[in-house]
């Protein structure tokens, strides 16, 4: 009699930062800021990664560390919306790996204010809140 094992695996990286600073202006002077914490999760067939050990199914954590942080900067400098990350984020990795079915992207922004000089807005000074 056959047994057959079933699992459901999901595994990623989370608290990834991403700080991108967005410049525009003449001479790129003017300046905006996003920082996003990313959690991206992925969902597949990788189960004989657990049942034979045979890992060259598995997208290894840094590299999807590594890809929200490349994707981010090759959305470029003009201001983004973290809602385009994500989905950006989404088609790279269920493009890039066909045994790849479903991720999962949670992002939370941290919003920044811009601060004040002489009573006008400076091009790029902000503080956290």
């Amino acid at each position: 009699m056959s047994t057959e094992l079933q699992l459901h695996g999901r595994y990623g990286k989370t608290k990834v930062r991403v700080f991108v600073v967005h410049k525009s202006g003449a001479k790129s002077e003017w300046h905006d800021v996003t920082e996003v914490d990313v959690q991206c999760l992925l969902e597949g067939d990788i189960n004989h990664s657990y049942t034979e050990g045979d890992n060259t199914c598995v997208v290894p954590t840094d590299t999807v560390k590594n890809t929200c942080y490349a994707i981010a900067k090759k959305m470029g400098d003009k201001k983004w919306d973290i809602e385009e990350y994500g989905m950006a984020l989404v088609r790279h990795f269920l493009g890039r790996h066909k045994h790849i079915h479903k991720v999962t992207v949670d992002l939370s922004q941290k919003l920044w204010q811009r601060l004040s000089a002489d009573g006008k807005p400076h091009e790029h000074a902000f503080s956290a809140h």
